[in-house]
């Protein structure tokens, strides 16, 4: 998948990891501040053979086990966040911050949440790119694939919704019928 410049993308993935589900009300929350949606969430215990797989790209690491261990010892959120603005990918790892949490700028929720010390406890992941986003989308959502479809089908009628109606609203048509009507009432009201 070759990414354009200018090319549009509405969701991303994100995990919020074990060391900071404490948080988790206040990095919801954060992120919606920031013009994201929560768009479809839930909260489990992963496997090693999972996480394994999830982060293959670092199994050459020495830290590769602490990466592992962290992963596993306690429950993490699972996220699809949604960006109106069509940023999702950048905009969120831009909010996220850098990978060492002692090196995030301030009002990132790496810098807020994430350790000072420990570099694989930086309380979240996001999907770096589109093929990642759809990867790890597949990965960890799978089995509620229907689910997911349905919530951004829903989403996307309620988009299509409001900017039916506010064209509605805008529509000329509408504005000289309003006029009609508003003339004719104050003529049988007898108003000038």
């Amino acid at each position: 998948m070759t990414e354009k410049k200018d090319e549009k993308f509405y969701h991303t993935f994100s995990i919020i990891k074990p060391d900071a589900m404490k948080y988790k009300d206040e990095i919801i929350k954060m992120i919606e501040d920031n013009g994201f949606k929560v768009m479809y969430a839930k909260c489990e215990y992963l496997t090693k053979e999972k996480v394994e797989e999830h982060y293959a790209h670092c199994k050459d690491l020495d830290v590769f086990p602490k990466i592992v261990e962290s992963m596993i010892e306690g429950p993490v959120m699972l996220m699809i966040i949604y960006d109106p603005k069509g940023n999702a990918i950048d905009g969120f790892r831009k909010l996220q911050g850098k990978t060492k949490s002692w090196e995030a700028e301030e009002g990132t929720i790496r810098y807020q949440f994430g350790s000072k010390s420990k570099a694989y406890k930086n309380a979240t992941h996001a999907s770096a790119s589109p093929v990642e986003v759809k990867d790890e989308i597949f990965r960890f959502f799978k089995n509620d694939i229907e689910d997911i479809v349905e919530k951004i089908n829903d989403y996307n009628r309620l988009d299509e919704m409001f900017t039916n109606a506010y064209k509605f609203i805008d529509s000329m048509t509408v504005i000289e019928k309003a006029e009609e009507e508003y003339k004719l009432r104050k003529k049988y009201n007898g108003e000038k």
